[in-house]
């Protein structure tokens, strides 16, 4: 009598690792000490006590000659990356924030690696009898190209090897079908793909991208609606082609719609889902409701949207950087403060990567602004960074890369800080940069609101910083201001996290009606 796995898959399987077995895994943590130099590494480099080779040189080959400390740094750390990408294979998968997709995702790829690696070593029988079994977890959690690598690999073996033309069949029919959804798959991806490169570089409205994500969309409505393919990739990535649809021409309100109908498809296959997609169209949503000015709407969602992601992740610092947004510009500034608060609190705040990290830093410059007026009112409780105010202020104008994007804001923060200061020389030695600065980068229509501020703030020094005639001689840009309202602008959200209109009325508040004749203080580089 047979009891449980056949004895020869096993038998197949032991000769295979005791011919080639090693004499221990190589994997971080275990076969290893914590004395010995990748375990140190490792845990150093965890806790963020080195960041930079030199620091490696330093900690572990200061005795060592230059050039060897350099080779001897290499190896160090060829070593460890070995030994991650060993340990890889041994994550734990019964982690809270792993829900079934996952551990599918996880188990179903590695029993796809290892069928392919007992072929390769003569195990067939294990290999066989895994794949068989793999595959029928991978139809279940729609990993299309795992159930196709498998489906192709049982239809040859029972073709030649077995001779079952039942069994050959039955295999043979899901290649073809997960052909079909695979291409299928790649076709979403690819249109996908395209879309996001318009967005990825360059930021804000790119009008050759509507045509194209019109196009896209509705061939993949036409494939879905037929219901012939189905399978989770080709509806994630067609909901994401369908909704940059909308984001591209601002039309919020299909967005709405196309955003509510991915999330209630994927709840109804909850399990078999990574959280990240709820994430996305969730956080979709919450944009959609702020930009229709259905405040109470977003806010109702914004632990629903926290709920999809762990804390301290990339998107859980998205998520805070939208509702912070939102708080500032429907005048919650206290509430503004606590997001910021709770998110430079966390110490992966100080390892974000450069464009968000630069978002944070800027949101961080106006949360002081704030407190400088006595608008937010700091929380005893709460310790608020030290903000090196010298230093932001000297950033001018090549604080990021993206020159129409947060150096707006920048420049704006400069100026405000600035009148609230009395620093008058400070604001006329940047006239001419300002004026270079709009002439060169505020032309598009998606800078079309900065534009109209900046030239608002340029008469401020025109006019001697004399509140009346300020107001006067702006009239024409407030005017301009207002004819294209914060929601309707084609602008990215961090270009003016609190509206003009609002900033407008602290510069003049920082006015009187006193004539200041103000020099330039010093030369400064254009």
């Amino acid at each position: 009598m047979e009891i449980g796995q056949n004895l020869e898959e096993i038998k197949s399987l032991a000769t295979l690792i005791s011919r080639n077995k090693v004499k221990q895994i190589d994997v971080i943590g275990n076969s290893e000490t914590a004395t010995q130099q990748t375990s140190v590494l490792y845990n150093h480099l965890v806790l963020g006590k080195i960041e930079q080779d030199s620091q490696i040189i330093t900690t572990f080959f200061a005795d060592k000659d230059p050039k060897n400390a350099v080779s001897y740094c290499r190896r160090l750390k060829r070593k460890l990356t070995n030994r991650l990408i060993n340990t890889l294979f041994f994550i734990d998968i019964n982690q809270p924030n792993f829900n079934k997709y996952n551990q599918a995702f996880y188990t179903l790829y590695k029993q796809a690696a290892a069928v392919k690696i007992m072929l390769a070593n003569f195990a067939r029988p294990a290999a066989i009898q895994l794949a068989e079994e793999a595959i029928k977890k991978a139809i279940q959690f729609e990993l299309t190209d795992v159930v196709f690598s498998l489906a192709e690999i049982l239809s040859r073996h029972y073709a030649t090897i077995d001779g079952n033309p039942k069994k050959f069949k039955e295999y043979d029919a899901l290649c073809q079908k997960y052909f079909a959804i695979l291409s299928t798959e790649h076709m979403a991806s690819s249109y996908y793909n395209q879309l996001r490169i318009h967005f990825t570089k360059m930021k804000g409205f790119q009008p050759e991208a509507v045509e194209d994500a019109r196009i896209y969309s509705d061939k993949l409505k036409e494939i879905t609606e037929k219901g012939e393919l189905e399978s989770f990739n080709l509806r994630y990535f067609s909901f994401l082609v369908h909704a940059i649809r909308y984001e591209v021409t601002n039309d919020y309100q299909p967005l709405l719609e196309v955003c509510e109908e991915a999330l209630a498809y994927f709840m109804e296959r909850e399990e078999r889902v990574p959280r990240n997609v709820f994430f996305n169209f969730t956080l979709r949503k919450f944009v959609c409701h702020t930009r229709l000015m259905q405040y109470d709407q977003a806010w109702a969602i914004t632990d629903q949207c926290l709920g999809f992601v762990r804390e301290g992740t990339n998107n859980w610092f998205l998520a805070l950087e939208y509702f912070l947004i939102l708080a500032f510009q429907t005048g919650l500034y206290q509430d503004a403060y606590r997001y910021y608060v709770k998110a430079a609190a966390r110490p992966e705040y100080e390892k974000l990567q450069q464009n968000m990290a630069e978002r944070w830093r800027m949101y961080e410059a106006y949360v002081h602004y704030f407190v400088a007026r006595k608008i937010i009112q700091p929380d005893g409780n709460a310790q608020l960074k030290r903000f090196r105010r010298r230093r932001f202020m000297n950033e001018f104008p090549m604080y990021s890369k993206d020159k129409r994007g947060i150096n707006i804001s920048i420049i704006v923060l400069q100026i405000l800080f600035f009148l609230l200061d009395k620093q008058y020389g400070e604001i006329i030695d940047r006239v001419e940069s300002l004026k270079v600065y709009t002439q060169r980068y505020l032309r598009q229509d998606d800078t079309f609101r900065s534009n109209c501020f900046i030239q608002m703030l340029l008469v401020v020094p025109a006019c001697s910083f004399h509140r009346a005639a300020v107001i006067r001689k702006a009239e024409y840009f407030w005017k301009k201001l207002q004819s294209r309202p914060i929601d309707v602008a084609n602008q990215t959200t961090e270009i003016e996290p609190v509206p003009y209109e609002v900033l407008w009325s602290f510069v003049l508040n920082s006015l009187d009606e006193k004539v200041h004749h103000v020099r330039k203080t010093r030369k400064r580089k254009q």
